[in-house]
């Protein structure tokens, strides 16, 4: 029945969410005991370390937003936005957020966006999604490991609605 499947759904659910926060807390521990113990004076493993705990902690960051932005959206399913935002703006704030990420990872983020483009929406919602797409063409969307490559994000009005994408070289998730 509907009403067997979606429970089915529902633990299927909780069990990956369960096992996807487990492992950057199991990281996140182990690194934490390590430098109580053996590298507790060792400081290039220091520093080594404390970049790695700070991306596993960002990593269960992301994924706790994931759950509670899931969670809204199922409170909230049938309730649609009404407040405005410039979506080219939403944009420049990821660029800006995640130019780092991109940079580390030899990426060149080319943009062509309007200077406004304003519409009805959740701006953080837009967020959420505007940063999972260019993250992931960061992650997975180089041509070859180690060179530069390009990831186009571009923004455009067309009958009426916005267009938005990202697009890069990669082989693809």
């Amino acid at each position: 029945t509907d009403a067997k499947r979606t429970e089915r759904m529902r633990v299927d659910f909780i069990a990956n969410a369960s096992h996807e926060l487990r492992t950057p807390l199991a990281s996140l521990l182990g690194f934490v005991e390590t430098l109580q113990g053996a590298a507790k004076d060792d400081r290039q493993a220091r520093e080594r370390f404390l970049g790695i705990m700070r991306d596993q902690g960002r990593r269960m960051a992301r994924l706790i937003d994931d759950l509670l932005s899931l969670s809204q959206i199922e409170r909230q399913e049938h309730v649609r936005p009404q407040t405005q935002v410039d979506f080219s703006d939403v944009i420049r704030q990821c660029i800006d957020a995640l130019s780092p990420v991109a940079k580390d990872a030899h990426v060149r983020l080319h943009l062509d966006i309007p200077a406004k483009l304003p519409l009805i929406g959740d701006r953080d919602e837009l967020i959420r999604v505007v940063e999972n797409l260019i993250e992931n063409a960061i992650k997975y969307g180089a041509d070859d490991e180690g060179a530069e490559t390009q990831i186009e994000i571009a923004l455009a009005e067309q009958d009426g609605q916005a267009r938005f994408s990202v697009r890069d070289h990669g082989a693809g998730i």
